[in-house]
C-alpha cells in the first residue's frame, strides 16, 4: 500500500514536472497549450492626441519581454501558456513625469480573464482593464504616480 502512495505521487510529481517544462517557453506561441489554457494580454496606449508616447517593460520570473515604446493608439501584446504551477506577468508604465507597475496576468484570477485576452489601457487619468479585447468591460484599476525616475 506504501509503494503504490509512493508510486502514485512520483508519476503525479513527474507530470508536473513535464507540464512545466513543455510550456515554459512563452516564445513558442503557435503550440497547443498542455493541460492548461492560452492567454493573451494587451497593453495599448489610448492616450490624447499630442502627448507623449509611453514606455513599458513587461515580464515573468522567466520571461523578460523587454522594453517597449508606444506612440498613440498602438499596443503591445503576447501569448502564453499558463503553467500548472501558475503564472504571474507583471509591467511597468512609464508617462513623461507618471509611472505605474502592476500585475498584468496572475494565475490566482479565475475568471477575469475569461475569454482568454486581458487586455490593459493607458488613459490620461490612469491605466484601466477589460477581461476581454473588446474593452467591453472597462474599468479604472490604477492612478498614475509621480514618476520616482526619469526615462
Amino acid at each position: 500500500m506504501l509503494m503504490t502512495y509512493i508510486t502514485m505521487k512520483n508519476i503525479i510529481v513527474c507530470l508536473i514536472l513535464f507540464a512545466n517544462i513543455f510550456q515554459s517557453n512563452a516564445a513558442l506561441e503557435k503550440r497547443k497549450c498542455f493541460l492548461s489554457s492560452k492567454f493573451q494580454v494587451r497593453v495599448a496606449n489610448n492616450l490624447p492626441p499630442y502627448t507623449e508616447p509611453i514606455y513599458l517593460h513587461c515580464a515573468s520570473g522567466d520571461d523578460d519581454l523587454g522594453r517597449h515604446k508606444l506612440e498613440r493608439n498602438q499596443e503591445f501584446h503576447w501569448s502564453f501558456c499558463e503553467r500548472v504551477i501558475g503564472t504571474l506577468f507583471f509591467c511597468h508604465l512609464w508617462w513623461g513625469s507618471k509611472e505605474k507597475a502592476f500585475d498584468a496576468f496572475s494565475g490566482k484570477w479565475k475568471g477575469r480573464c475569461d475569454s482568454g485576452t486581458c487586455s490593459w489601457i493607458a488613459k490620461s487619468d490612469g491605466i484601466y482593464f477589460a477581461k476581454d479585447s473588446s474593452k467591453n468591460s472597462l474599468a479604472k484599476m490604477f492612478n498614475w504616480e509621480v514618476s520616482r525616475a526619469s526615462n
